[in-house]
């Protein structure tokens, strides 16, 4: 554990880069005056949860701490809520339908927001949320490069992991691998919608990656910056991505994979407190508590699941 100086001293890089003039950052052309916001209820790639997120990032004050800092904010509303559930008939690619649809409807509403000149900031959701953000730059006429912020690389194809999560499947349907589900690979404007000398993939865990994405990073020449760097000089390492994709004056794309925990678990636990008050006002014994969690087995990446609680203890 680092202890609290260690954090102390890291922090004024961060601060001193963000508290600045925008102009200083970007010069005065591209200084993003509007910030339109809108949620993607995606929760159609993985498991129940994540489509609680816009609601809980709105409810954290986002849109104020926006303001604060002298961005005019347009919200541009949420896509249709969509929550996750087994798919027996498709067991490879659990509701690739849904995702396709979810992944269509962001790209739509990034498009407008772009071409009126606007920066789209998207709240999720899975992480098939960032094929639309992508799809909806370039068929905006951008030709974007994309830091992808995630411990997973997100490399996966239905056929080499057999969960049937397409979330963690994102940027292989960007790149177009072999392997890919082609109605998720062909949905944006172009195939492949993202080139992979555009990519470059931040804080990576070499551990959390599969041997299908080892494979995949070391045969297409894929940059990388890993966790390790990006924990021992953050700042540094930020300053690489940066670098990399400026370097010839085009826009790019970063997506978060961090997600506020701690505000997106009250939110579901105050979704099941609510659902589990109205089973038991009709009768129907309990619903599941998020609060207790059961192990689930190794190696599956559903790595806890709920576990069911009598609604009438809550």
């Amino acid at each position: 554990m680092r202890d609290s100086t260690t954090r102390a001293t890291r922090s004024p890089c961060w601060r001193d880069e963000w508290e600045s003039d925008p102009g200083d950052r970007y010069g005065p052309r591209r200084v993003p005056s509007t910030v339109t916001d809108r949620g993607a209820h995606e929760r159609r790639g993985f498991a129940p949860g994540q489509e609680d997120g816009p609601a809980a990032l709105r409810a954290a004050g986002l849109a104020d701490a926006l303001r604060a800092v002298g961005r005019e904010l347009r919200d541009r509303g949420d896509t249709q809520k969509f929550r996750w559930s087994v798919d027996h008939e498709e067991p490879r690619t659990m509701n690739a339908d849904a995702v396709v649809e979810g992944v269509v409807a962001v790209a739509a509403r990034v498009e407008a927001a772009v071409r009126e000149g606007e920066l789209a900031l998207v709240l999720g959701g899975d992480c098939t949320v960032g094929i639309g953000t992508v799809a909806g730059a370039v068929a905006a006429g951008r030709d974007p490069r994309l830091i992808y912020l995630d411990l997973h690389a997100d490399l996966n194809t239905p056929s080499s992991v057999p969960d049937g999560a397409l979330d963690w499947t994102g940027v292989a349907h960007m790149l177009d691998v072999p392997g890919a589900d082609p109605r998720l690979a062909d949905a944006g404007p172009r195939r492949p919608l993202l080139p992979g000398a555009d990519l470059l993939i931040l804080g990576r865990g070499p551990g959390q990656s599969t041997p299908a994405e080892h494979d995949l990073i070391v045969s297409r020449a894929l940059t990388t910056i890993d966790v390790d760097e990006l924990r021992d000089d953050p700042c540094g390492a930020a300053r690489r991505a940066r670098e990399w994709a400026t370097a010839d004056d085009r826009p790019f794309l970063v997506p978060l994979r961090s997600r506020p925990r701690r505000l997106l678990r009250r939110a579901a636990l105050r979704a099941h407190r609510a659902r589990n008050r109205r089973a038991v006002r009709r009768g129907n014994g309990c619903a599941r508590d998020p609060r207790r969690r059961r192990r689930a087995p190794r190696g599956n990446r559903h790595r806890a699941q709920p576990a069911p609680r009598c609604g009438g203890r809550l």
